[in-house]
């Protein structure tokens, strides 16, 4: 999801994870060269979700109408929407902005034609005012649960970045303002190139703060996992040279985890929604809000967080999730804070295999069904959902989201490990490879060997054979 409608934090977890799947559909069928209605993705979808599920999808359609050469005119949503025309209109600016935005066209959309005439250079008094005296925004480009991302233009150094300031309704909190600025220290820190690099701290004049990163061009996994599904129509999928790509941008992530370990944070919310592939090779894991420093007291990492998605939904008896709903360990989901340790993130390392494996995330339905399900490890074996997952795979997956800290990966370099001995067609430690596979692999190993005894085997036959023939000649 694009994330351009603000007041996203109030819809519940399960209910912008909807949207968000929706949408992800409705942009890969587009990717694929199709023409996907609107309307055939609404569904039952109930408000507030349907509002902001009619606003992305508008500004997917427009924003792709336009680069097919299209002039798609605002008073034909207006008959096909009839009640959302405000969705309509800000939805059409937004695509507009888009649009000029990637460099890809310079005109504008007039309100009842479809002629696109040239836009002219905006003067001062139509522009935005400068942010600590050196950003101006442009437009939103996403929300999450603490922070608001816009994507603004750097006016000493000529260049757009992402501008992330606090949510309005978190802007005056003591606590939300120490943890957003907690957010963007923890990242300055970790400098990895799979780390989004912050470019300036800075505050408005009334102590708001807000940040200054690098513009990452590219989807995320997620959305990516999605589109490899759609296009793949072969069982030999799991061999794909496009899926062995998938799988090393996942191994690049575990490595950015193992660095971040290794300097004393944990991320708390790994998931596929949270690793970006930028356009030309890049692999980021982003959003570092929830992270928490090793070894330090839990007030570091509150649980009524205003960034948990769980806040307000009474899912966690007397406590909050501390995560996504659907990659949260089982120590996340029981409130045990205490616990937290890199097989944490292991494990949402795990949640993220099993969503590149099969396609969909490891729980769903409610928050409070996700989280008994986690307490209890309950969840669907990938090979129940594809039978063509290797079970060496499968098995590497399931042991990283193990119930217990101390059966999983004790660190994601180890997971790592595992991955690349799969991917040389080496055996892993955590499937046991029955004997005919072992005895297969053991002659593969030493093949020089048992090629120069099966040579000397049939020499002795053929020996043989002819001392035979010779005797019988003679004697009989």
């Amino acid at each position: 999801m694009n994330g351009h409608i603000l007041g996203l934090a109030t819809l519940s977890a399960t209910l912008l994870e909807s949207v968000d799947g929706i949408a992800d559909r409705h942009e890969t069928a587009w990717r694929l060269g199709q023409r996907p209605r609107v309307e055939d993705y609404l569904g039952g979808q109930p408000e507030p979700g349907r509002s902001v599920l009619i606003h992305e999808l508008l500004i997917a359609e427009i924003v792709w109408r336009l680069r097919l050469g299209e002039k798609p005119i605002r008073t034909e949503y207006q008959r096909r929407f009839k009640d959302h025309a405000c969705l309509i209109n800000a939805a059409f600016e937004v695509a507009l902005r888009t649009s000029l935005e990637s460099g890809e066209f310079k005109i504008r959309l007039s309100d009842e034609s479809c002629e696109h005439q040239a836009v002219q250079p905006p003067d001062d008094t139509c522009r935005s005012p400068l942010i600590g005296d050196r950003f101006r925004v442009l437009r939103t480009h996403a929300e999450g649960g603490l922070g608001i991302v816009s994507i603004a233009f750097d006016e000493e150094l000529s260049r757009n970045v992402a501008l992330k300031e606090i949510q309005p309704q978190f802007a005056y909190r003591p606590e939300a303002r120490d943890r957003f600025v907690l957010e963007a220290e923890i990242t300055s820190k970790l400098e990895h190139p799979g780390v989004v690099p912050i470019h300036s701290l800075g505050r408005h004049a009334d102590g708001r703060p807000y940040y200054a990163m690098r513009l990452i061009e590219g989807m995320n996994l997620k959305q990516e996992i999605a589109a490899f599904y759609a296009q793949s129509r072969h069982d030999s999928e799991m061999l794909s040279l496009a899926f062995h790509e998938l799988l090393d941008r996942f191994r690049y992530v575990c490595e950015v985890l193992e660095y971040a370990h290794n300097r004393g944070y944990l991320h708390c919310d790994v998931k596929p929604q949270n690793i970006v592939l930028g356009r030309f090779g890049e692999t980021f894991l982003v959003d570092w809000g929830l992270a928490k420093r090793l070894a330090q007291p839990e007030a570091q990492l509150a649980t009524s967080s205003p960034h948990s998605p769980l806040e307000g939904e009474g899912a966690m008896q007397s406590c909050s999730m501390i995560g996504t709903p659907a990659y949260s360990s089982p120590e996340q989901a029981n409130g045990d804070m205490d616990m937290l340790g890199p097989p944490s993130d292991v494990y949402g390392l795990g949640a993220t295999l099993y969503h590149l494996l099969t396609g969909c995330a490891p729980f769903e339905g409610d928050v409070s069904k996700i989280a008994a399900e986690i307490r209890k490890g309950i969840f669907p074996t990938p090979r129940s959902i594809r039978r063509k997952i290797p079970r060496a795979l499968e098995a590497v997956c399931l042991k990283a989201m193990s119930l217990r800290p101390e059966d999983r990966y004790p660190s994601a370099r180890a997971l790592v490990e595992e991955i690349e001995r799969w991917q040389a067609n080496e055996p892993t430690s955590a499937w046991r490879e029955p004997w005919p596979l072992r005895t297969w692999r053991f002659m593969k190993r030493h093949r020089k060997w048992f090629g120069a005894a099966f040579v000397i085997a049939s020499i002795c036959t053929v020996l043989t054979c002819g001392a035979g023939t010779v005797w019988y000649v003679c004697y009989c």
